[in-house]
């Protein structure tokens, strides 16, 4: 399949760490998957399981990674930004099957990948794999629900110490959580980052002096841009309910955007019905997708794409039913490795031990896997010519056709 090539291609120009090919391997099959088959995830079609220890592995080569990036990321589109996640892998896997996952398209997340939900460990597995073998098409934004002492709280601390068993892997993962880049601009145009504005930054370059690791968001500028939120203010900002951050009015947004010389702001943090708000007119957009959140009912799922002219297309996907963590078909990757190993032996020992037989197995193999061999030379021919279709996009997103387009 065409992503595997690209990870031997990788593995083979820059050697991945063992940990990011088998964990994108075992995801090969769900992200190729058809549209139509998505809803099947984890009830027919098994979701990959991993031992602590390849995830402790792929959290060094991610932390690397996240040291290399700015505090402030510049990137380009096209690109598509998804907003929280928040450990639900069913959205994730189905936003991925839909737009094509790297490096077949640049993503920008606007952070909140864990609590809430009960699969923020396979969510950050999947994530940390694909900024790891993709670093250039992938931009991991930082949330609030990124630092341990919200997560110690809201879900993930309980699901590393239930699926786990001890506190190595979650200290390990909010460890690489510190590294993560704090806000980005796209096309030098969009400013994304989770949260909001600050009374104190009237400029994106501001954050580019902040000082990574950061563990703590006591520092003004951090807590506001992670925690804050628009609101229907006639003043610029008011303390905010949640505790920390502000809430800013639609004249603070205006007035950020006319002075940093900005065209929109592009943030997560808030469930939104339909996944997508706009406020402020266009200037600021809020992206949730996450469907089926918690208490708020049935929300769906919001994607933006910003195409090749720079211009913002919104989507929203119907909301999932997502299943519990007991209820759900995983596969133990490592015990399958196993399997093949010995399997692998086996035919070695019989071919050793009979030459003859061996030649027939493998032109009776040759014979049965001709037409899957032309087959899969057609598709890795397709492939090529379809590999950067959506990097290349100017203006159309019409490979989306079961995405629901809002705001037209």
């Amino acid at each position: 399949m065409y992503l595997i090539q690209i990870i031997q291609l990788l593995n083979f120009r820059k050697m991945l760490p063992s940990s990011v090919t088998e964990i994108l391997s075992a995801y090969e099959k769900i992200l190729n998957l058809p549209e139509d088959k998505a809803e099947e995830i984890g009830r027919t079609i098994p979701i990959p399981h991993f031992d602590s220890s390849v995830i402790l592995d792929l959290c060094r080569c991610t932390m690397s990674v996240f040291q290399s990036k700015d505090t402030l990321v510049e990137t380009i589109s096209p690109i598509y930004i998804l907003g929280d996640i928040h450990g639900n892998l069913f959205d994730l896997l189905r936003i991925l099957i839909y737009i094509k996952s790297p490096p077949k398209s640049r993503i920008l997340f606007l952070g909140d990948y864990v609590d809430r939900g009960q699969f923020s460990i396979e969510v950050i597995t999947l994530l940390f794999a694909l900024q790891c073998a993709f670093p250039d098409h992938i931009v991991m934004l930082r949330g609030n629900h990124e630092f341990d002492s919200v997560n110690q709280v809201y879900g993930f601390y309980e699901e590393v110490s239930t699926q786990i068993g001890n506190d190595v892997f979650w200290n390990e993962i909010n460890r690489v959580f510190q590294w993560m880049p704090i806000a980005a601009v796209v096309s030098g145009k969009i400013f994304c980052v989770h949260g909001g504005l600050s009374p104190s930054m009237n400029n994106p370059n501001q954050l580019s002096n902040l000082k990574r690791p950061i563990s703590h968001y006591e520092d003004d500028i951090i807590g506001d841009v992670l925690w804050s939120d628009p609101t229907a203010t006639d003043k610029d900002y008011i303390r905010s309910t949640r505790g920390s951050g502000v809430a800013f009015g639609p004249s603070s947004v205006v007035k950020f955007l006319t002075e940093a010389k900005l065209e929109h702001i592009v943030r997560g943090h808030q469930c939104v019905p339909l996944g997508i708000l706009k406020f402020a007119g266009d200037s600021l957009y809020t992206v949730f997708s996450s469907s089926n959140y918690e208490d708020y009912g049935a929300n769906r799922a919001g994607l933006m794409f910003v195409n090749g002219n720079d211009e913002i297309q919104v989507f929203s996907l119907p909301p999932l039913t997502i299943p519990k963590r007991e209820d759900t078909f995983f596969s133990n990757c490592n015990e399958e490795e196993e399997r093949m190993k010995a399997e692998q032996k086996v035919e070695k020992r019989c071919i050793a031990l009979n030459v003859k037989h061996a030649e027939l197995l493998i032109e009776n193999k040759s014979q049965k896997c001709l037409p899957v061999i032309t087959q899969r030379r057609a598709l890795m021919n397709m492939g090529r010519s379809l590999s950067y279709d959506i990097l290349r996009s100017k203006s159309s997103t019409t490979k989306l056709p079961s995405l629901h387009p809002i705001y037209k």
